[in-house]
């Protein structure tokens, strides 16, 4: 089986192309055409990976080549995350605005600034925290299960690669496939944590602020 390690690339993505479902499964994914260092390159995306993207604007992506382009050369490389939006072709920086010439003021009569109180700690909801990370719990274990079906469709349809070898599903091989599904939710989780209005809820930045000028 051919391996491949994901790269970034700048792109802008240019259209969307007409969406399949390999091997009769539900997963479906779509045709992404884009502009790469001037030249038109096309990646597949899954549904909500193609949801983040918009046609003309430009990001930073992590491709994952196609593993098995000797046996499947018809399969793109595919868009495994949006890393970040960027400005115009993906290439230069956003145009700086001309600063504006410098007019003659009077200078206004400065009044007794009233020193402000330093805010205080601000009490988490742990209320609504919990229900958060409840709701983050419950979809892991759905995408684990999702996740788990999808190697059961695979090996269902013969597509799932284990060196020319019949695959034989067992509980245990069932078990894997739902920690690992599960792994890859949390692991997201960690790359984007959730916030509120007491900033991530790994940190409690609202909190960190308000006690920083403390000493």
């Amino acid at each position: 089986m051919t391996t491949g390690t994901d790269f970034a690339v700048h792109a802008r993505v240019i259209s969307f192309g007409e969406t399949r479902q390999p091997g009769g499964t539900k997963w479906a994914f779509t045709e992404v055409e884009c502009e790469v260092n001037g030249e038109a390159v096309t990646y597949s995306a899954i549904s909500f990976v193609k949801e983040k993207l918009l046609a003309g604007q430009s990001y930073e992506l992590l491709i994952r080549p196609n593993r098995q382009k000797a046996e499947h050369p018809e399969y793109e490389d595919s868009i495994q995350e949006v890393v970040a939006t960027l400005p115009g072709d993906g290439s230069t920086p956003p145009p700086v605005a001309p600063k504006p010439k410098p007019q003659p003021q009077t200078q206004p009569q400065t009044q007794p600034q009233t020193p402000q109180p330093p805010r205080g700690f601000l009490p988490p909801d742990t209320a609504s925290r919990w229900r958060e990370f409840n709701t983050n719990a419950r979809s892991a274990s759905f995408v684990g299960r999702d996740y788990a079906g999808f190697l059961k469709d695979l090996v269902i349809a013969g597509r799932l690669d284990q060196d020319g070898e019949m695959v034989v599903v067992t509980k245990d091989i069932v078990k894997g496939w739902f920690a690992e599904g599960t792994d890859i939710f949390w692991n997201n989780y960690n790359v984007y944590p959730p916030q509120d209005i007491y900033g991530d809820l790994f940190d409690n930045t609202a909190n960190k602020e308000a006690t920083d000028g403390k000493g």
